[in-house]
């Protein structure tokens, strides 16, 4: 091959993975033309709307871990591991909730050093119009001033590429069913009626649960982690 021919190539191949990191952004920063704030006090009516990983498999496997086991596993995908506090600074965008932690104690990831707060992009959101809540994969939100354990990835950029804004602290769950974890009044790790989900369960009825599934095997290694969880870190 020409040598002109490898550097074209190259260049080519650099663009598209400066692209789809671009795109990553994008698809974690459209934002909504809705406030958290604005519907936060009055959610407890909404209808609940479970994504499971089975239908957009695709999506998930290009942002999360699949097939974690234990907390070994989520250990060793994790670029960071933090306690964290939830805020009630939230924005809604497209398809998630951009929520601000303040950072308690970091467990992985030296980086972090000397940063009080991060983003995390949490896996639902809420439709104002349709008074709907979305959980992706059973995800439930962070309630605001608790305390959690969370397991989190970077999102990489190529070399070359600059974040922007809050880019550089702004993370993904390492896995959405099994990527966080609260430290105090944990939510009872209870299969839910796929039936009454269908037949309009609301979100008041699953507020407090920690995560929001029908799937048994799903919330027993849930359930078994978090007694991990909350035995190794304190």
């Amino acid at each position: 091959m020409k040598k002109l021919d490898k550097v074209l190539i190259s260049i080519v191949v650099s663009l598209v993975v400066i692209s789809v990191v671009v795109g990553i952004f994008t698809r974690f920063s459209y934002k909504d033309n809705v406030s958290f704030s604005r519907i936060s006090n009055n959610i407890d009516d909404y209808k609940i709307v479970v994504g499971d990983v089975d239908s957009d498999r695709a999506f998930y496997k290009n942002f999360y871990v699949e097939n974690i086991k234990s907390l070994s596993d989520l250990e060793l995908k994790s670029d960071y591991i933090l306690k964290v506090r939830a805020e009630d600074d939230r924005k809604t965008l497209n398809n998630t909730l951009y929520t601000k932690v303040n950072v308690v104690k970091i467990y992985k990831g030296n980086d972090l050093k000397g940063k009080n707060y991060v983003y995390i992009y949490e896996s639902c959101f809420f439709d104002v119009y349709n008074k709907t809540f979305y959980s992706q994969w059973g995800y439930n939100f962070m309630h605001s001033n608790d305390e959690y354990i969370v397991f989190l990835r970077k999102i990489k950029a190529p070399q070359g590429y600059h974040y922007k804004n809050n880019e550089g602290i702004s993370f993904l769950f390492t896995s959405v069913p099994y990527g966080k974890y609260k430290l105090k009044d944990t939510g009872e790790v209870v299969t839910v009626d796929e039936k009454k989900i269908d037949q309009g369960l609301k979100y008041g009825d699953v507020k407090d649960l920690d995560i929001i599934t029908s799937d048994s095997t799903v919330a027993n290694r849930y359930e078994s982690i978090k007694n991990e969880v909350l035995r190794k870190y304190k």
